[in-house]
């Protein structure tokens, strides 16, 4: 058999097999450059047939400017070239020149570099996305040492990328099993995705979510992996948060004494906490899901309004949903409860679930226990019913009706509280026979009384209904043995287009009321536009009133109380005045009431006995006339029901540096009256301290003679009502001597007040008085015009005396 010799490139066809397996392109041109000579993958790259650029210009391939940035001739350059269609694309050409060749003949080899550069852009691309992505990724090799880390997952950690490039993996993970294994156990890891803690440079550690996954080079051989971190330290505190909340939450429900409901809206499901079934009588396992197992409990006469307010809630109309009602409890009973709730909403307002709480209030809100009819409460929450009712227009006016009762102190006086209680009760039950069975009647306090009338066709309606009850309270009423008589005085205010607020409502009524009550007994008012005024002057004055102390708006002003036979002056009395303003000066009777209802009292008390207490020590360095004189100092009744009086005073005292017996108390006998035994104590203290007490406005009062000898006093002062009486009745002197009487065998100094006449004076003086005060001797007056006074009536007494002489 005869050998073939082997093939070389001077075998034929040798070449051109070998340019057509290249992925260069060859070409071949002269010292002009102009082409010889072109392989067959021009036509590839340029597009052009390999022989039809037989001696065309090189140009038309190629441009004649390196874009090379670096390199030799030799090395080669960068250029552009041009396709047949006009596009161009980077190539890079090397140049060899023939030895054996021409001179100036030289061999072009170009490589289209436009795959290279696609893919350097695509990872330039993808380092940037990695540079600026905000979880952490790394590239390990086989043996799990560090080839990239992005700069999220060097600061993760805290460190330069640079520090932890060619670092073990395990440096970052040390508790990670996975970041210690070996190449033939890292070609078996396919996706994993855990949780695991890193530890940072300073040594802290960190939560992290971790994703790894094999990398395999192009023969599909493991080469590496790759790490996705992200940490979740804040998550994990926000899930160990969530879970203490949750815990605590099931905690409060399991002890809360309320009960608990939680409304799943679009499946029509609410949850019922054990204690929301216990406060019903029922077991954990014996009210389910549905909920009907709420409101088919509830009493038909509250039905409706529960759903009202139920469905203002859920349409927005009302910040927050709250309701009482009566529940049926499982014995049959029914039970008062106070439902609150709130509803939680979608992106679109929509609810989608409430929650709230169910209060058991049947002993303590919903009714008066001594009349059993609904309380303020009660009564405000149907008034705020009628009002929606008639805003939509379902009712023509509603009118609310404040009715309180005269002279019941004088029968809890006189013949006890029991006996006033049976009258109450009795009471009650003749109001609600006045009224139609739609109506609403409320005791509110001790002597009141409201009434809603939810439908009526106008306002002579509404006053028909108070002219009818007071014709009835005129009926004698049988209570304990007696027959009792009573009569009352009636506010009444009506709306026609539910513009009020209830609070609005009951603010006027009670406006009324009071206007009534200045009137003869037995008579109603209806609130006017007038008495509107009214309110809003008096709303003015008592935002006015709480910036007067800071204004320094207030002052004390000092009525001298002077012996009878001579003139002296033998204490003063402090008495509060108000600049206002825009008013003037006020006298107390025109903002006392305010101070009282609006809570500044405390503030315009505690204001007051420190500005007498700082008088008297000012009048301490003055003349002996003046050195010596007490003051004293009025006292409310809610004062007087304040344990922490006589500390007050005590303090305000030996703050000033003044002796306790240059100190007097006045309190009229109605405050007295009104909790005898807390009065009493604080009475005593007072006395015990050396502060005199004297007791002002004596026998107007309730207890008048009978409780005189329960309260330490010093001082009796006779109300002025029987002073201006003396001259023309006989019967008002007989009263004045009686009460000298009195005074005088308890030891105490009586003083007759509102003294304007010398006629007055004569007959006091007759009737053994020692003591008045009135204009008829002096008005209060600034400190430095009564310390002038005291000096000349001092003065005009030693004149008196020295021409005695």
């Amino acid at each position: 058999m005869t050998m073939e010799p082997p093939a070389d490139l001077t075998t034929p066809g040798a070449v051109e097999a070998l340019l057509e397996a290249l992925d260069e392109a060859v070409l071949l041109v002269d010292p002009g450059q102009r082409i010889l000579q072109a392989s067959p993958a021009v036509e590839r790259l340029w597009g052009h047939a390999a022989r039809s650029l037989a001696g065309k210009s090189l140009g038309v391939l190629l441009s004649s400017e390196s874009r090379s940035a670096t390199g030799s001739a030799e090395d080669g350059h960068r250029l552009e070239a041009f396709r047949q269609d006009g596009s161009s694309f980077p190539v890079w050409v090397r140049r060899r020149r023939l030895p054996d060749a021409r001179a100036g003949t030289s061999l072009l080899v170009v490589r289209d570099l436009s795959p290279l550069e696609e893919t350097r852009d695509h990872l330039r691309r993808l380092e940037k996305a990695l540079a600026t992505m905000q979880v952490g990724v790394a590239f390990s090799d086989r043996d799990q040492r560090l080839l990239y880390v992005n700069p999220a997952l060097a600061e993760m950690h805290g460190y330069r990328e640079e520090e932890l490039l060619g670092e073990p993996l395990a440096k970052l993970a040390p508790d990670d099993p996975t970041a210690r294994l070996e190449f033939r156990e890292v070609k078996q890891l396919r996706r994993l995705h855990y949780e695991t803690r890193h530890r940072r440079r300073d040594g802290g550690e960190l939560a992290v979510e971790v994703m790894r996954d094999l990398v395999t080079d192009g023969r599909g051989d493991p080469a590496g992996l790759v790490t996705i971190c992200q940490e979740i330290t804040q998550r994990k505190l926000a899930e160990e948060a969530l879970r203490a909340s949750e815990e605590r939450y099931a905690l409060a429900v399991e002890g809360a004494k309320d009960g608990i409901w939680d409304w799943d809206i679009p499946r029509s499901r609410i949850f019922f906490s054990g204690r929301w079934k216990e406060l019903l009588g029922f077991g954990e396992h014996e009210i389910g899901d549905d909920p009907e197992e709420w409101f088919s409990r509830v009493h038909p006469a509250d039905r409706e309004r529960l759903q009202n307010r139920l469905d203002e809630h859920l349409e927005g109309a009302s910040p927050h949903f709250e309701d009482e009602h009566r529940l049926v409890h499982r014995d049959g009973s029914h039970r008062w409860v106070l439902a609150r709730g709130l509803a939680v909403r979608d992106a679109d307002g929509k609810p989608h679930r409430m929650a709230g709480s169910l209060s058991d209030i049947t002993d303590r809100t919903a009714r008066d226990p001594l009349t059993e009819l609904p309380n303020r409460v009660l009564l405000r929450d149907r008034l705020d019913r009628a009002l929606a009712r008639l805003r939509r227009r379902d009712i023509d006016h509603l009118a609310v009706l404040a009715i309180g009762l005269d002279r019941l102190a004088v029968v809890d006086e006189s013949l006890g509280p029991q006996t006033a209680d049976e009258l109450l009760v009795a009471c009650a039950r003749r109001l609600e026979q006045c009224l139609r069975p739609g109506d609403t009647l409320a005791r509110v306090e001790g002597d009141t009384f409201l009434a809603l009338l939810e439908d009526v066709r106008s306002p002579v309606n509404a006053a028909a209904v108070a002219e009818r009850i007071l014709a009835d309270l005129r009926r004698p009423f049988a209570v304990a043995g007696h027959e009792l008589l009573l009569t009352a005085h009636i506010g009444v205010a009506v709306s026609a287009l539910g513009e009020e607020e209830a609070a609005d409502l009951l603010r006027d009524v009670d406006a009324a009321m009071r206007r009534a009550r200045t009137r003869e007994r037995g008579t109603y008012q209806l609130f006017d536009r007038e008495m509107r005024q009214a309110a809003l002057r008096q709303l003015r004055l008592e935002a006015d009133l709480v910036r007067a102390l800071e204004r320094r708006e207030l002052v004390l002003r000092y009525q001298p109380i002077v012996r009878l036979r001579d003139g002296v002056v033998v204490f003063l009395e402090a008495l509060l005045r108000w600049h206002h303003p825009e008013r003037g000066l006020l006298a107390p009777g025109e903002f006392l009431d305010i101070a009282i209802e609006s809570g500044a009292i405390d503030a315009i008390s505690t204001w007051t006995l420190d500005e007498a207490c700082s008088q008297l020590a000012a009048w301490d360095t003055a003349e002996p006339a003046v050195r010596h004189l007490p003051i004293s100092v009025n006292l409310s009744a809610a004062q007087l029901s304040d344990p922490g009086l006589a500390g007050q005073i005590e303090a305000a005292l030996a703050h000033h540096a003044v002796e306790p017996s240059r100190l007097r108390i006045e309190i009229t006998e109605t405050a007295l009256a009104r909790d005898p035994r807390v009065a009493r104590a604080v009475l005593e203290r007072l006395r015990s301290l050396g502060a005199g007490v004297a007791i002002d406005d004596f026998g107007v009062g309730y207890s008048s003679l009978g409780h005189l000898h329960q309260f330490p006093a010093d001082v009796l002062k006779i109300d002025r009502s029987f002073v201006a009486s003396l001259a023309r009745t006989g019967q008002s002197a007989e009263l004045v001597r009686a009460i000298v009487e009195l005074g005088k065998r308890l030891g105490l100094n009586v003083v007759a007040e509102g003294v304007e006449t010398a006629a007055q004076r004569r007959l006091l003086l007759s009737l053994g008085c020692e003591n008045a005060q009135g204009f008829l001797y002096s008005p209060a007056l600034p400190p430095e015009e009564a310390r002038a006074f005291a000096l000349a009536a001092a003065g005009r007494r030693r004149t008196g005396a020295s021409s005695a002489a």
